[in-house]
């Protein structure tokens, strides 16, 4: 069953989509049209705006290239998991890596696909151990290889296959976030304390200079979402923080990130199955927030029977985000959330919303601290100390400078 709702009034405008057929949304093509996953019968699915919802087979698809291609993987013949590319209907398997064999009914696994569609990443099995691979038209599949020995996963990728992200396993079992480069070379990224180098890279951007994903977490979080930037001769993680909970442990995850640095992923609220929450980190929030609690600050309060479980995708613009919901059933689903006037622009210092930030934001925010019953301002507290002045506009500035 498919709903939408469409809501216009003076203050906002959204869309909100929810379906039964998909559990988890796994990949969102970048402008949001197409939506791919899996449900709890582990089959593969396809929603898109035109057809809506489309079982394709056993399996699971976990990403969608701008052209079309969708990577997952799918029972083959043998009644193995395969990896395979979908479009338009048509199947592209594409074996497993060098030297591998199955292990139970596990052969690769397709877990991400590039955005001009030219890579898919992901494992491929060998004697019951795992190995991350990249896939081409031109090799093929090509083992990126294990850690020392132990098992790698590749999970995530930049918009030309260029930067590779996922987990390589220390002799301790432990998973440690990695990147890899387009010659295979490997750098584990550590995590937000030294004591510990637990975690895992999730998602990267297109052009490859936010990776994000979780680990070992600072202070009182047990773990962590976090965001790594490239540094001198390294990677910088910073901890995106975890909302209150009653969980009895701080736990974050981010799952995906826009090109406009909107981070999207989870929180443990309360114990048990349905404990998580979805949430959300904005350069302007600087710390994640409970995804409901986030619309309603924005003034959509019309969700309060659902609780939304996990935010697993979102657009390249930032407007659009899929995840799991606990329905007014109780029933889980997949929901599609289109904020386009809330998010839409989500440049920090853009406060006239002209998608640049310049000396006519200064000019603006002036005018705005000079008038404020006349101009009304969304984003002009930078530097959120809950008042709107000279600091704020000194931001702007900096801001302009960086720039």
């Amino acid at each position: 069953m498919r709903i939408l709702i469409l809501i216009i009034n003076l203050a906002f405008s959204y869309e909100f989509t929810t379906f039964s057929e998909m559990t988890f949304p796994l990949g969102m093509k970048d402008d949001g049209t197409v939506v791919v996953g899996t449900d709890f019968y582990e089959r593969a699915i396809i929603w898109t705006v035109d057809d809506g919802a489309m079982i394709i087979g056993d399996g699971e698809f976990w990403g969608v290239a701008d052209d079309g291609k969708v990577s997952g993987s799918l029972k083959n013949n043998q009644g193995l998991e395969e990896a395979v590319i979908w479009q338009d209907g048509e199947l592209t398997w594409l074996g497993n890596i060098p030297n591998g064999n199955s292990c139970d009914a596990f052969l690769s696994s397709g877990l991400s696909i590039s955005a001009d569609g030219s890579t898919v990443v992901g494992m491929g099995w060998q004697n019951c151990s795992v190995e991350a691979y990249a896939w081409n038209a031109v090799n093929g599949i090509v083992g990126l290889g294990q850690w020392n020995g132990n098992n790698t996963k590749a999970q995530a990728v930049n918009g030309n296959g260029s930067i590779i992200g996922g987990w390589a396993e220390a002799n301790s079992g432990t998973r440690q976030s990695c990147v890899w480069d387009g010659d295979g070379n490997i750098t584990l990224l550590g995590s937000l304390i030294p004591s510990s180098n637990y975690g895992e890279v999730t998602a990267i951007s297109n052009d490859g200079s936010k990776i994000i994903g979780f680990s070992a977490g600072s202070g009182n979080n047990h773990t962590e979402a976090y965001l790594a930037t490239p540094s001198a001769d390294d990677y910088e993680l910073t901890g995106l923080g975890v909302p209150n909970n009653f969980a009895g442990t701080n736990e974050s995850h981010a799952f995906d990130i826009s090109e406009n640095n909107v981070i999207v992923g989870q929180y443990t609220a309360t114990w048990g199955m349905d404990g998580m929450r979805a949430a959300i980190w904005t350069e302007e929030l600087g710390t994640m927030v409970d995804l409901k609690d986030y619309l309603s600050s924005l003034g959509i309060n019309d969700f309060n029977n659902w609780d939304f479980l996990k935010a697993l995708c979102i657009s390249d613009d930032g407007t659009i985000i899929s995840g799991t919901a606990l329905n007014s059933f109780g029933n889980w689903a997949t929901y599609i959330l289109d904020i386009s006037d809330e998010l839409g622009s989500n440049i920090a210092g853009d406060v006239n919303g002209d998608e640049t930030v310049d000396i006519l934001d200064v000019i603006t925010l002036v005018n705005h601290i000079l008038d404020s019953e006349s101009i009304d301002l969304n984003g002009a507290d930078l530097n959120n100390d809950g008042f709107v002045n000279i600091l704020d506009i000194i931001e702007i500035i900096n801001i302009i400078l960086d720039n």
